[in-house]
C-alpha cells in the first residue's frame, strides 16, 4: 500500500516541526506540506491534494470551520482531521459540520493521533467517545431547528416571497413597492409580514436568513425582470 500524504498546521512553529518530525518517521505516512496559517493551508491543500488535512481550531486568517469547508471544496479526496487542545462539543459540532473528517485531542498520546488519522484514510470518521451522545443530541436540535425555520419559510405567500427576493437583493421599501408596481405602504406591509412570520427583527435579518439557510434558489426570480417584461409589451 502506497504512503498517505498528510498536511500538517499548527499555529506554534515548534509543535508544528515536532509533527512533521513524528510524521515523516512514518512508514505509510508522509508530509506533503506544513504552514501556521488557514489561508496558506487552503492554498497548499488544493496545490498538494493531501490525503489528510491536520487543522488546528486557532489558525490566522481562517477559522478553522472556514478553512475546512474551504479545503473540502477545493480538494474534495482530502480527509481532514481537527487537533484540539481538549475535548469541546461546540467545536467539534461546528467542524464536523464543515465537513470535517476526525476530532483529536492533544491531550492524548501522540499514537492516538497515529491511530486516527489512519482509521480516517480508511474512511472511519473520527469522534471522541465521550463527545457522540452530545454530539448527536446537538445535530438533532439543529436539524430540527432548521426544519421549524423552513416552514415558517413556506408560509410566506407567493408575494412576500417576492419581496424577500428583492430584500435579498438589497432593495430597500421603495425600490421594492416600483419593482412589485405596488404603493408604499403595500410594500411596508408585505416585509412587516414576512419579518413576523419569519421570526426575524429587520429586513436584513430576513435577508441574512435566506442566504443562511440556502433558499435562494426557492426565491421567485421573476421579480427582477417584471418591470422589463412589461415595459416590452408595452412597447
Amino acid at each position: 500500500m502506497s504512503a498517505t500524504s498528510v498536511l500538517v498546521t499548527h499555529e506554534h512553529r515548534l509543535l508544528r516541526e515536532c509533527l512533521v518530525e513524528a510524521f515523516s518517521a512514518q512508514d505509510d505516512l508522509y508530509v506533503v506540506a506544513h504552514t501556521g496559517d488557514g489561508r496558506d493551508a487552503v492554498l497548499d491543500a488544493q496545490r498538494t491534494s493531501p490525503g489528510i488535512v491536520l487543522l488546528r481550531p486557532v489558525l490566522p486568517r481562517l477559522t478553522v470551520t472556514e478553512a475546512c469547508a474551504a479545503i473540502k471544496q477545493a480538494v474534495a479526496s482530502s480527509r481532514v482531521v481537527v487537533m484540539a487542545d481538549g475535548d469541546d462539543p461546540a467545536l467539534l459540532l461546528d467542524t464536523i459540520e464543515a465537513g470535517a473528517d476526525g476530532y483529536v485531542s492533544l491531550t492524548r498520546d501522540l499514537d492516538d493521533l497515529l491511530t486516527a488519522v489512519r482509521r480516517v484514510q480508511r474512511g472511519e470518521t473520527v469522534v471522541p467517545p465521550l463527545l457522540l451522545g452530545h454530539m448527536l443530541r446537538q445535530l438533532i436540535l439543529r436539524r430540527r431547528r432548521t426544519e421549524r425555520t423552513f416552514q415558517r419559510f413556506l408560509d410566506l405567500t407567493p408575494r412576500e416571497k417576492e419581496v424577500l427576493s428583492l430584500l435579498v437583493q438589497g432593495c430597500h421599501q421603495e425600490t421594492v413597492a416600483a419593482e412589485l408596481f405596488i404603493s408604499a405602504q403595500t410594500a411596508r406591509t408585505h416585509i412587516q409580514n414576512l419579518i413576523s412570520k419569519l421570526g426575524v427583527h429587520s429586513r436584513l435579518e430576513a435577508a441574512a436568513l435566506a442566504v443562511t439557510n440556502g433558499w435562494l434558489d426557492m426565491l421567485p426570480s421573476e421579480s427582477r425582470n417584471r418591470r422589463d417584461d412589461l415595459l416590452s409589451r408595452i412597447a
